[in-house]
């Protein structure tokens, strides 16, 4: 099997074909002169590189434009409310907002540790909830072990949402 000489310039292949030809000088010229569009093989690489960079580079630009625009419409937003805001203080813009209620008892009060733990419990049970979305998207393609998996899953969280029952940490009061 015979491999095809590589050259690594133009220059090199006209020295290595032309002038070792019966003396067709014009002919090789012309052959070198259509292949001047290539690039020799070590600067091809090279510009193959830049030339990948640039167009990965050309695929982040919406990311910047959305970066500098929403960074833009913040610093806007924030420097036009303190132009127009009023900056008289009364009483009633110092007092801490509950729903339009008139609040009863210092805003510092403390609440029962059970406020939080019900709290807490809600956000966890939710946030192992919604693992049963994807789950549900692809369960024809998991068969029988996704069921097997989503029943221990399942079962896992009945005994923790079981055990938070019986500790009394779903009791509000």
């Amino acid at each position: 099997m015979s491999m095809a000489p590589v050259f690594h310039s133009v220059k090199e292949l006209d020295d290595k074909n032309c002038l070792k030809s019966v003396g067709c000088r014009e002919v090789c010229s012309a052959r070198v002169a259509r292949l001047r569009f290539l690039t020799p093989l070590g600067s091809h690489a090279i510009n193959q590189r830049l030339f990948h960079s640039r167009r990965m580079l050309s695929a982040y630009i919406p990311i910047a434009i959305f970066v500098v625009i929403a960074t833009g419409f913040a610093l806007f937003t924030l420097v036009v409310s303190g132009l127009i805001s009023s900056q008289r203080y009364n009483k009633v813009k110092l007092e801490p907002y509950e729903c339009g209620i008139e609040p009863l008892t210092d805003a510092r009060d403390r609440y029962s540790i059970r406020y939080y733990l019900v709290a807490m419990l809600f956000v966890i049970f939710d946030v192992e909830t919604v693992f049963m979305f994807p789950w549900a998207v692809i369960f024809d393609r998991l068969l029988l072990f996704g069921l097997i998996e989503m029943i221990v899953f399942i079962f896992i969280l009945v005994v923790g949402y079981y055990y938070a029952w019986q500790k009394g940490a779903l009791e509000w009061v």
